[in-house]
This record gives structure tokens, sequence and C-alpha cells, in this order.
């Protein structure tokens, strides 16, 4: 609902008296603030990424001269900075679903003020194919989580909503045991290598070839890291490990009184160890 209300007018503006172009748009914000939601799975992740992100869509916004996304991006990127002082491993804060939603609906907004400036520019009603195409390579990260997650759980048979530990992170956490900065780093590298294949591509080639470059980058990536583990998880449960989940487990019960009365001669103690100390 608050997406459909937000995209209402910023439709007539981008968009106008095109519908097919507001259903993109809605499609558009739900994959960049889930993605974006997404990433926030371990220490330091969210800000580097996001960094990362930010620092591409900067990037493109000196080169199309849109001030809007230039200054979104500067606030995003200083308030990532500030934040990864809280969020350095060990993590004291976590973004969570808001964080993830708002740098999520930034990062569209960011997307929707360049496709508004290229307009702008080129007096055209169509919609710009060669940014839409640049803007989702510089995404491909948080988009290519969103779509890879969805798409493994719908072919293992599980509901796409509910989560897992099976996100490339995870993965990398539990077969090399690095810490959670580490993998951040090798996480923000990919991203970026993925990036700098995408954009020789597009030097030798179209924009949108670069995007399917990109696509097969990340998604061969995640397959030859992450499948073996996608497909152990789906594997049938052995018939011995439900026999022996079925096993009589001891219950001890402890009464209360029993605590308390510990507790007290805990605190009786303590004060006769004090009054001899002070005598």
């Amino acid at each position: 609902i608050s997406i459909t209300l937000f995209l209402v007018p910023l439709n007539t503006i981008i968009f106008p008296n095109n519908p097919i172009g507001y259903i993109g748009l809605f499609i558009f914000a739900l994959a960049y603030i889930n993605g974006c939601n997404l990433i926030d799975g371990l220490d330091t992740i969210f800000v580097k990424i996001g960094s990362a992100t930010s620092l591409a869509f900067l990037a493109i916004s000196y080169h199309y001269q849109s001030l809007p996304s230039m200054m979104f991006s500067t606030l995003i990127i200083a308030s990532l900075v500030s934040f990864y002082y809280y969020n350095k491993e060990p993590a004291k804060i976590y973004a969570g679903e808001i964080g993830g939603s708002l740098l999520g609906m930034l990062l569209f907004i960011q997307a929707n003020f360049l496709i508004e400036k290229f307009n702008s520019i080129n007096h055209q009603d169509n919609l710009p194919t060669k940014l839409i195409a640049t803007i989702l390579i510089v995404s491909i990260y948080p988009l290519a989580e969103l779509g890879i997650t969805f798409t493994r759980r719908i072919i293992f048979k599980k509901s796409p909503f509910r989560g897992d530990q099976l996100h490339l992170h995870h993965i990398i956490k539990a077969k090399y045991n690095l810490k959670a900065s580490q993998i951040a780093n090798l996480l923000t590298i990919i991203y970026l290598s993925t990036e700098l294949i995408s954009y020789i591509v597009s030097t030798i080639a179209t924009q949108s070839i670069a995007l399917y470059s990109s696509v097969a980058t990340i998604s061969t990536t995640y397959s030859i890291i992450c499948f073996k583990y996608w497909k152990k998880s789906n594997s049938k449960t052995h018939l011995n490990d439900i026999f022996m989940n079925l096993n009589e487990k001891p219950i001890y019960i402890v009464d209360g009184k029993d605590i308390d009365s510990l507790y007290l001669k805990q605190q009786v103690a303590s004060i006769k160890a004090k009054t001899n100390i002070a005598a």
C-alpha cells in the first residue's frame, strides 16, 4: 500500500499516461526494498555492499549530471560510514527491516531521479533502455540476492517468503569458517568484480549484453559456491535420524523453592564475608 501511494505521483512525472511504466516501477520498488533487506545477514555486509552500490550510483549520477541523485548518494554513503561504527564486528546494531527498506527505497528514488533526468535531456517518453540496464547492473548484488533466493526456494519446493540460512554469506561462513568482516570484504570484491566485467563488456558490446553478463557472472558464482548446500538441505531426512529424534530425553524439574533457598544462603554467606572483612 505504501509503495502504491508513493508511486502514483511519481509515475505521472516520469511515465505519464503509461500504465506499463507504473507496473515496472512497482516491481522495481519491491525488488529494491526486499533485496536490500536480505543482505543484512552478517556484520558489516549491509554497510559495505550498500556503500559500494551508492558509490556506483554516484558515478552514474555525475555522468548524467543529476544533482538530486548525487545528493542522495552522498547522504547514503555518509550515513553508512557513520553506521559502520555500530555495525562493525561484533555488531552492536543491525540495519534490520526498517534500515534495509529505507536503503532500498533511497536507491529506488535515485534510480528514478536518473530516469527523469535522462528523459528531460532527451525529450522522449520511451523507456531509456540503456540507462535502465546500467541501473540494474550497479544494483546487481541486492537484486540478484532477491531473485536467486526466491528462485531456488521455488525450485526446491519451499515457500519463497520463509527465511533460512542458505544465503551466500551464510554458506561461505559455514564452508570456510571466515569472520563476518572477511565475508563482507569477499562479497564486496565479488560485487565489484562483477561490475568491472560488466563495464568491460559494455565498452565492447551494448549495455543490455553487459547486463546479461553481470546476471550470468553473479548467478554462476552463487551456483558454484552454494548449489551443493541447497541440494543437501533439500535431501530427505534419513529414517534413523527420525527415530533418534523420537528417543526419550531426560527432563529435570527443579522446585522453585530450592532455587530461592540456595539464593538466600548465597546472600547470607556474602553478608558474613563482608562483615568479616570490615571487622
